[in-house]
């Protein structure tokens, strides 16, 4: 995890947090507080979602050597959920509107779709998207 900073913690508490309660694999408990993404972040976290740790390490500021490897398999579920609940559905809207004012305008439309075409081509099965590249080629 990164090094966190006092202003990274007041940060988080000014766009938003959530503290959860969760348990660790040797029976105790600890409060890690994940924070709400910033519109700047919204790309980059939606690159993040599908490697659940690297999305938490964008999130998790409280504790700051926070790793989510000690937490018992349902407290790191639990994490996880959170993570999504509290930040992709942002991120997803976030991306949602710059591609509707790109349409609108015309600016930036190649960009837009072809960022877009890297996210949701981590959504489709391997054996999905081969045949796509291949009829795209010819």
């Amino acid at each position: 995890m990164k090094e966190l900073t006092q202003k990274d913690i007041d940060q988080a508490a000014l766009v938003g947090a959530q503290k959860l309660n969760l348990k660790l694999r040797d029976g105790s408990e600890i409060t890690v507080t994940i924070r709400c993404i910033k519109t700047s972040e919204a790309e980059t976290f939606l690159d993040a979602a599908m490697e659940e740790t690297k999305a938490l390490e964008m999130v998790v500021v409280e504790p700051e050597d926070f790793d989510p490897d000690v937490l018992e398999d349902e407290s790191y579920d639990q994490l996880v959920e959170a993570n999504l609940s509290l930040n992709f559905t942002r991120a997803q809207s976030i991306f949602e509107k710059r591609l509707q004012r790109s349409e609108q305008t015309g600016l930036g439309i190649k960009q837009v779709a072809a960022t877009a075409e890297k996210f949701f081509q981590k959504f489709v099965p391997a054996s999905a998207s081969s045949p796509a590249k291949a009829e795209s080629k010819s």
